[in-house]
């Protein structure tokens, strides 16, 4: 892995996961076993959608193929950045692998109803409080002719300003 070669941005944070990682097992704190494994499990995704990782035994790039395979390959040099979890969240943890950790939130229990209570998304008392409207038979007919006769004066009304 060149240091100096130009990445997308997504990559560069893999790679700089990756160089932490590679810190940490030359300096002890973690075994090759699960430094591979750490390694193995970063992952980025390119402009295209393209998985890339870095290859945990040679640090070399591989991008993913359609079958699931890895394939050794240069990475894209320019693209836009993607916002991960762990750029807005706010667990306030100092790990050294920030794209590791997700901020959990309690649940609003009061929001949440048994099953028996919900139709759909609403609930039934809901529904049981409102009746439908009912409209006496006479009132109908009576809007209909006013909606009429309010349109038979607009056309009456265009006919002497044409």
């Amino acid at each position: 892995m060149d240091d100096l070669q130009p990445l997308h941005p997504n990559l560069q944070k893999l790679a700089a996961a990756y160089r932490q990682l590679h810190h940490r097992w030359a300096s002890g704190e973690l075994d090759a076993t699960e430094t591979r494994q750490r390694i193995a499990a970063l992952v980025a995704r390119d402009d295209q959608g393209v998985q890339w990782r870095l290859d945990p035994n040679t640090g070399e790039w591989e991008r993913q193929l359609h079958d699931g395979s890895w394939q050794q390959t240069s990475p894209p040099t320019y693209g836009l950045p993607t916002l991960s979890a762990a750029d807005v969240s706010t667990s306030g943890t100092d790990e050294d692998v920030a794209d590791e950790h997700v901020a959990l939130y309690a649940v609003d229990e009061h929001a949440l109803l048994p099953p028996g209570d919900v139709v759909g998304a609403t609930r039934r008392a809901q529904l049981d409080q409102h009746q439908p409207v009912r409209r006496q038979p006479g009132q109908t007919r009576r809007r209909w002719m006013e909606g009429l006769a309010f349109a038979a004066t607009i056309a009456a009304a265009l006919w002497v300003l044409l």
